[in-house]
């Protein structure tokens, strides 16, 4: 991301303690509210961030850059979709795309499974692919749309398949 360049694996090492089995960050420097062996990072939205030298840096983000050596060439993906989770093990690399596929169903979506949708006493299944929609079908049953989904999601998202 656009503040990536000014943090190094190495500057990052001198200011916090990252423990990959919680996911958790530790200040490792004295300095205003930051006191040595406190937590680090707070609540952004979905995500916990930490902010050094006035640049805000998603704690994810940072765990990859601790544990690896380098920001990822993308983005990062919990695979347990809990964006609070920084786990290095709940961590993978991932494109836009491949992100976006491990997402549950959105929240205002009151009926039915991920990519089926009510229509006309029937159910649809549809799934997102290259940011374009692919029709599958409509079923007579909702869980029928839902395996047609699923079939599709393991086909074009693979490991990264959410069946919601």
């Amino acid at each position: 991301m656009k503040n990536d360049k000014y943090m190094t694996q190495e500057r990052l090492k001198e200011i916090l303690t990252y423990n990959p089995e919680t996911g958790d960050f530790y200040w490792k420097k004295f300095g205003g509210r930051r006191k040595r062996g406190k937590p680090a990072g707070s609540p952004r939205k979905l995500n916990r961030v930490v902010g050094v030298s006035g640049v805000k840096y998603c704690c994810h983000r940072l765990a990859w850059l601790y544990m690896t050596g380098k920001f990822p060439e993308n983005t990062i993906d919990h695979i347990d979709r809990n964006c609070l989770n920084n786990k290095f093990s709940n961590l993978r690399e991932a494109t836009v795309s491949q992100n976006l596929a491990n997402k549950s169903r959105y929240k205002k979506k009151k009926i039915g499974p991920k990519g089926v949708y009510p229509q006309a006493n029937k159910w649809r299944a549809r799934i997102t692919f290259n940011n374009k929609y692919m029709h599958l079908g409509y079923y007579k049953t909702q869980e029928a749309a839902k395996a047609a989904y699923d079939e599709a999601a393991r086909k074009f998202y693979g490991e990264f398949a959410c069946y919601g």
